[in-house]
């Protein structure tokens, strides 16, 4: 694997970690962390309250977005294995009657599995959830970034119908 490719994968794990924190510190708000925000923070309130004004979409795009950075970096990790001969020399040597391509999906998932579940699910959603406000005061700014730019795309279907 080479030194981009790592950085690729650094950058999907990192990304996946925060889409991941950004679910659990949006939808664990509670009513009266709502109320502080607004009382001391009035332009991140506004777009947090927007954000949860439609929590089925939000919650559609984060897990959707979530899922594709995490079928990229599988799709990194199993090119990165199935180049690799070792794992295949060991099998062969050892299992000669298992095939290469179930020995690179054995490995693949082997190593993308934790990495996944470890930094990019688990332990970002503990961290997000002792840190709400804070992860959900930076997450507001992004996600409103997001959905700002796709809004002349949303308005242009409203218009259509």
């Amino acid at each position: 694997m080479s030194i981009l490719e790592l950085i690729i994968c650094g950058s999907l794990v990192a990304c996946s970690a925060w889409l991941a924190a950004s679910e659990i510190a949006l939808f664990s708000l509670s009513r009266f962390q709502l109320r502080a925000l607004k009382d001391t923070q009035r332009g991140p309130y506004k777009k947090i309250k927007r954000l949860l004004a439609d929590p089925g979409g939000l919650l559609v795009a984060l897990l959707v977005l979530n899922e594709v950075v995490n079928i990229a970096l599988s799709a990194f990790i199993a090119k990165a294995v199935s180049s690799d001969e070792g794992p295949k020399l060991w099998a062969a040597a050892h299992f000669p009657s298992v095939p290469g391509w179930l020995v690179d999906t054995a490995v693949g998932v082997l190593f993308t599995a934790p990495l996944l579940l470890l930094f990019g699910e688990i332990t970002p959603k503990v961290i997000a959830a002792r840190a709400n406000e804070l992860i959900a005061f930076l997450a507001g700014g992004m996600h409103a970034l997001a959905s700002h730019a796709q809004r002349p795309k949303a308005d242009a279907e409203e218009t259509a119908h």
